[in-house]
This record gives structure tokens, C-alpha cells and sequence, in this order.
């Protein structure tokens, strides 16, 4: 399932849960866990796709690069956020990182 149909999903449950009949309040509860625990993994997965992509190909202009550098990332924990200057180390990083949760934690 996509993330926008998940989310969906959520919204329908929350719409209704009230007046559901045909499950239990633990049972809709534990739907909902599933689906926010998918939807969880679903913008993981994506936003390590995007940070893959967002490297230009080798043969990729000099503007094109100009702009992957150009990006910043901002990082949040506990409330605090920094924001870092997009460079090698930083981008191949954060991407090991990604790659290594998505295929050992989720």
C-alpha cells in the first residue's frame, strides 16, 4: 500500500472506530498500530529512495551538482535541530544509515 492509502486507512478508523461494531476496541486498536507501524516503515523506505536519487548521474552537469551541493540537511533530536552543509561524507552517511535500518531494523 502507498503512504497517501495508509494514511487513509487511519483517517477512516479514526472516522469511525466510535461506531464500529463489527470489531472489538482492542481489535480496532490494534488495526490502527498495524497501519501506523506500516505507514512507519512506508516513509522510511521513501525518504531513502529520495536521498538515493538526489544524486546526480556521473555524467550530470556542473549545475546539476552545483544544486545536489547545495542542499542542506536538518537534523531534529529532542528538539533541537542543525542544520549541515550537503557534502560526501554527510550524504553517503546519512544514505549507509538509511540503507543499513531499512534492512536490518524495519
Amino acid at each position: 500500500m502507498t503512504e497517501k492509502q495508509l494514511t487513509n486507512m487511519l483517517k477512516l478508523i479514526n472516522e469511525i472506530k466510535d461506531d464500529c461494531h463489527c470489531l472489538s476496541v482492542k481489535d480496532v486498536d490494534d488495526l490502527q498500530r498495524t497501519i501506523q507501524c506500516e505507514l512507519y516503515c512506508q516513509q522510511i523506505k521513501s525518504f531513502r529512495d529520495h536521498v538515493d536519487n538526489a544524486m546526480p548521474e556521473a555524467e550530470g552537469s556542473e549545475n546539476d551538482w552545483d544544486e545536489f551541493y547545495d542542499l542542506d540537511w536538518t537534523i531534529m533530536f529532542g528538539g533541537k535541530a542543525v542544520t549541515i552543509h550537503n557534502e560526501a561524507t554527510v550524504y553517503n552517511g546519512i544514505l549507509d544509515m538509511l540503507k543499513d535500518f531499512v534492512d536490518n531494523c524495519l
